[in-house]
C-alpha cells in the first residue's frame, strides 16, 4: 500500500510538472523535457505505451505555435535532436516534425512556418533524409513508429528500402501500419506494389493486412487483383471487407464474378458491400444474384436493402415481381427499399402496388410510396394522393404534396389550397410549393392566397410565387410589399426579385431608401441584383455605406451582377470596408464589371493581408480579361498559401494570356494538389501547344482529381492530343484509365470505355480534323 502511494505521489508531481511546463513557458527546449517525462513514466509503467504511440494533435499544435515566431531558430534546436542519443529528444523532434506535415503545411495561421520551409525545403529533406532510415530501423518501437509517419512526407529510394523491410519485418504490428500507409508514395514502383501485394497475403496480423488492402485499393492497381479476391477467403471477416471494398475500384469483368461469391459471406458486411459494388458495376450477370440476395429472407435487412437498391439502380424487368412480392415482407425495412427500387423501374404496372403501400403500416413505407409516385408521375395517382393530404402524420402529408405537385394535375390544385395557412408550417409550405408547379390555376390559388386572413397563408404564397414564371404575380407581389407582416413582405422581395419584372424596380427602390424598412434591406439589395437594371445603380451604390455589414455585401454583389461601369469608383472605395465580406464581394463585383479601372484596383490588393481577400481578388482579376494583371497573378503563385496560389492560377485561366503558360506549367509540379489541379484547368482553358505534353504527364499524378482535371484540360487541344489519352489507357491505375476515358468521350463524342483498338481506330480515323 506505501509502494502504490509512492507510485501515485510521483505521477502526480510528475503530472504537475508536465501541467506547469506545457502551459507556462514556449521554450522548445522544455517541450523536449515533456517527452523525457514521458519516456520516464512509460519506463516505471505508471502510464502505458500508447500513450507516447499515440500523436498527440493538442501538443502538436501548441509547438507549431511556437515555432512559428522564429521558424529558423526553433529549427536549429529541432533538426539536430534526430541525430541525439537521447530516446525522448527524438521522439519529440519526430513528432514536431510529423505535426508540421500534418498541422502546419495546410493551414494559413503559420504563413511564416510555411514560407520557411518552403524556401529551405531542400536543406530540411536533406537533414531528415540524413537519418530517416536510420530511425526506420531504430531499435526502439516509438521511434520506428514516429519514423514511419514521417516517411509519408519524404519519397525517397534509400526510405522506401528501409520500408519495404519494415512491413515484411517489424515486429509491432502498429509499425507495419504505418510503413504501409508510407509506402503508398511510391504507388507506381513495382518493388512497392509488389511488397504491398505480398504483405496483403502474409502478415500475420489482420489489421495490418486489411491496412495493405486499403492502400492497394486506394492505389487501384490492377496487379493487386488477384490478391483482393484470394483475400475474400481470409479468415478475418474486416479483411473480407476490406477486399470487397477495393475490388470496387477494379475491371468489372475479373471482379464481378468474385462479388456475386461474397454475396454468400458469413459476414452480414462484407455481403452489403458486395451487393453495393455489383450494382454500381451495371453489369447484367449481377441481377440474378442480387434477386436472390433479395429474396434470401436469412439475410440480415441491411443485405436485402442493399440487393433492392442495386436493382433499383440496374432497372432489369427480373426484379420487378420480385419486388412486388416483398411489399408484403415482415420488415418494414425491406418493403421500403422494394418501393424505391419499383420506382426506379419505369413500368406502369408498378403504380397500382405503390398506391397500396400508400396504406402499409409502416410510415416509412408511406412516405417512400408517395415519393416513389411522385417521381413516376402517373395520373392514376392524384386520387389516392389527395385523400392521403389529410391524415395525421406531418412527414406523410408533406411528401404527399411534394408528390402532387410533381405530377403537375390540376385535380390537386383544390385539395393543396384548402392547406394554405394550416399546421404544421412544414406543410403548409409543401403545398404552396406543390401549387407553384401546377400551371395557371396554381398561380392563380396562390396570388389568391395573398389575400388571406392567415399570414401563414400568404408568406408562403409570396415566396411560391417567386419559383413562377408567371408575371401575373407581379402585381399582387407589388401589393403584398406593404403587408403587415414582415414575413409576407420578405417573401413578396424575394419573389419579385426571382421574377425579375422591371415594374418592380421602383418600388423596391423606395424600400431600400426607406429607413423604417431596414429589415427587408438586404433582401431588396439582393433582388434589385436579379433584376439587374441600371436604373438600381445609384440606390445601390448609397446601399454600400449602409449601416449594416450584411447590406452593404449585397449591394456590392448586385452590383456585379447589373455591372454598370458607374459603379466602379463605388467599389473600388468599398475594398476598404471594415468588414472582410464586403471587400471580397466588391472585388468580385469589380471583376464582373472588368474596366480598365476595376483592373487597377484589383492589381492593388492582389497582395492584401487577408488570404481570402487575395484569392477574390486574383479570380476577380482573372475575369477583366485586363493583361495588366498577368504579372500580379504570376507573382501570386509564389504565395505562402494554398487559397490564393489556387486562385492566381484559376485566375490565370481566366485572363487567358499565353504568357501565363510556362509559371502553369510549373505549378504543375507543386507540392499542392489544388495548385496543381487549378494549373491544370487553366491551362486547358488557355489551349497553348506547350502545354500539352506537360499535362500528358500530369495524367498519371497520384491525386485522382489531379489526373482527371489533367486529361479534361488534354480534351481541350481536340484530336492532337489524343494519342497521349489513348495511351493512358493502358496504365495500370484505373484512376489514369477512367481520367482518359472521361476526356476522350468528352472530346469526340463517342463511348468506347477502355477498349484501345476502338480508340486507336477512332484516331485513326479523326487524327487530320
Amino acid at each position: 500500500m506505501r509502494k502504490r502511494r509512492l507510485c501515485i505521489a510521483v505521477t502526480a508531481a510528475v503530472a504537475t510538472l508536465l501541467v506547469v511546463l506545457w502551459w507556462q513557458y514556449s521554450n522548445i527546449k522544455l517541450r523536449l523535457l515533456f517527452y523525457k517525462c514521458a519516456t520516464a513514466l512509460v519506463k516505471y509503467e505508471l502510464i502505458t505505451e500508447d500513450a507516447i504511440l499515440e500523436e498527440d494533435e493538442r501538443l502538436l499544435l501548441e509547438l507549431s505555435h511556437i515555432v512559428e515566431t522564429n521558424p529558423e531558430y526553433y529549427l536549429s534546436l529541432i533538426l539536430p535532436q534526430l541525430h541525439s542519443d537521447d530516446t525522448g529528444n527524438v521522439l519529440c523532434a519526430l513528432s514536431i516534425m510529423n505535426g508540421w506535415n500534418t498541422l502546419c503545411i495546410l493551414s494559413k495561421e503559420y504563413a511564416n512556418l510555411v514560407q520557411f520551409v518552403k524556401t529551405h525545403r531542400d536543406e530540411i529533406d536533406r537533414s531528415v533524409l540524413s537519418v530517416l532510415p536510420n530511425l526506420l530501423r531504430h531499435e526502439d518501437l516509438r521511434i520506428r513508429h514516429q519514423a514511419a509517419i514521417l516517411a509519408c512526407s519524404f519519397r525517397d529510394s534509400r526510405v522506401k528500402q528501409e520500408l519495404i523491410v519494415m512491413v515484411s519485418k517489424d515486429t509491432c504490428p502498429a509499425v507495419r501500419s504505418k510503413a504501409v500507409n508510407a509506402l503508398l508514395l511510391y504507388k507506381r514502383e513495382e518493388d512497392a506494389i509488389r511488397t504491398l501485394v505480398e504483405v496483403m497475403l502474409t502478415d500475420t496480423e489482420s489489421s495490418v493486412r486489411g491496412e495493405a488492402i486499403q492502400a492497394l485499393g486506394r492505389i487501384r492497381d490492377t496487379r493487386a487483383l488477384d490478391g483482393f479476391i484470394k483475400m475474400l477467403e481470409d479468415t478475418d471477416p474486416e479483411v473480407r471487407e476490406e477486399s470487397v471494398l477495393a475490388l470496387k475500384g477494379m475491371p468489372v469483368k475479373q471482379s464481378i464474378r468474385a462479388l456475386i461469391k461474397a454475396l454468400d459471406d458469413t459476414s452480414s458486411h462484407v455481403r452489403y458491400h458486395a451487393a453495393m459494388a455489383l450494382g454500381e458495376f451495371g453489369d447484367e450477370r449481377a441481377i440474378e444474384p442480387l434477386i436472390r440476395a433479395f429474396e434470401n429472407t436469412q439475410g440480415s435487412r441491411h443485405d436485402r436493402r442493399a440487393a433492392a437498391i442495386m436493382l433499383g439502380k440496374l432497372k432489369d424487368r427480373r426484379a420487378i415481381q420480385p419486388l412486388i412480392n416483398a411489399l408484403s415482407d415482415s420488415n418494414g425495412n425491406v418493403r421500403s427499399s422494394a418501393v424505391w427500387a419499383l420506382s426506379e423501374m419505369e413500368d406502369a404496372r408498378v403504380v397500382e402496388y405503390l398506391i397500396r403501400a400508400l396504406r402499409d403500416s409502416d410510415a416509412d413505407v408511406r412516405k417512400a410510396a408517395a415519393g416513389a409516385l411522385g417521381e413516376i408521375k402517373d395520373t392514376r395517382a392524384v386520387g389516392p394522393l389527395i385523400r392521403m393530404l389529410g391524415g395525421t402524420d406531418r412527414e406523410l402529408r408533406e411528401q404527399v404534396a411534394q408528390a402532387l405537385g410533381e405530377i403537375g394535375d390540376a385535380k390537386a390544385v383544390e385539395p393543396l389550397a384548402k392547406l394554405l395557412g394550416a399546421r404544421p408550417y412544414a406543410v403548409c409550405s409543401a403545398a404552396a410549393e406543390a401549387l407553384a408547379k401546377l400551371g395557371n390555376r396554381g398561380v392563380e390559388a396562390l396570388v389568391n392566397a395573398l389575400g388571406s386572413e392567415n399570414p401563414t397563408a400568404r408568406s408562403v404564397a409570396a415566396h411560391a410565387l417567386g419559383r413562377t414564371t408567371d408575371l401575373r404575380a407581379v402585381e399582387p407581389l407589388l401589393n403584398a410589399l406593404g403587408d403587415a407582416d414582415y414575413e409576407v413582405r420578405d417573401g413578396a422581395v424575394i419573389a419579385l426579385g426571382k421574377l425579375r419584372d422591371p415594374n418592380a424596380l421602383e418600388p423596391l427602390v423606395r424600400l431600400l431608401q426607406n429607413p423604417q424598412t431596414h429589415r427587408l434591406h438586404y433582401q431588396v439589395a439582393e433582388a434589385l441584383g436579379e433584376i439587374g437594371d441600371a436604373r438600381a445603380v445609384e440606390p445601390l451604390i448609397k446601399a454600400l455605406e449602409h449601416k449594416e455589414t450584411a447590406v452593404r455585401q449585397a449591394a456590392a454583389e448586385a452590383l456585379g451582377k447589373i455591372g454598370h461601369a458607374g459603379a466602379v469608383e463605388p467599389l473600388i472605395k468599398a475594398l476598404s470596408d471594415e468588414n472582410e465580406f464586403v471587400q471580397r464581394f466588391a472585388a468580385t463585383a469589380l471583376g464582373e464589371i472588368g474596366t480598365p479601372e476595376a483592373a487597377g484596383a484589383l492589381m492593388a490588393i492582389v497582395n492584401d493581408p487577408d488570404s481570402e481577400i487575395r484569392g477574390s481578388a486574383a479570380l476577380a482579376l482573372g475575369e477583366t480579361k485586363d493583361a495588366r494583371g498577368l504579372e500580379p497573378l504570376v507573382t501570386a503563385l509564389e504565395n505562402t498559401e494554398f487559397h490564393p496560389r489556387s486562385a492566381a492560377a484559376a485566375g490565370l485561366g481566366l485572363l487567358g494570356d499565353r504568357r501565363a503558360v510556362e509559371p502553369l506549367i510549373e505549378a504543375l509540379g507543386d507540392w499542392d494538389p489544388h495548385l496543381r489541379q487549378c494549373a491544370a484547368e487553366s491551362l486547358g482553358a488557355i489551349k497553348d501547344s506547350r502545354a500539352v505534353e506537360p499535362l500528358s504527364k500530369t495524367v498519371y499524378d497520384s491525386n485522382s482529381t489531379i489526373s482527371k482535371a489533367a486529361a479534361l484540360a488534354l480534351a481541350q487541344f481536340g484530336t492532337r492530343s489524343a494519342q497521349f489519352l489513348i495511351k493512358a489507357l493502358g496504365d495500370t491505375s484505373i484512376d489514369v484509365r477512367e481520367a482518359a476515358v472521361s476526356a476522350l468521350t468528352q472530346m469526340s463524342g463517342k463511348d468506347f470505355g477502355t477498349d484501345y483498338a476502338a480508340w486507336k481506330a477512332w484516331h485513326e480515323k479523326n487524327k487530320d480534323k
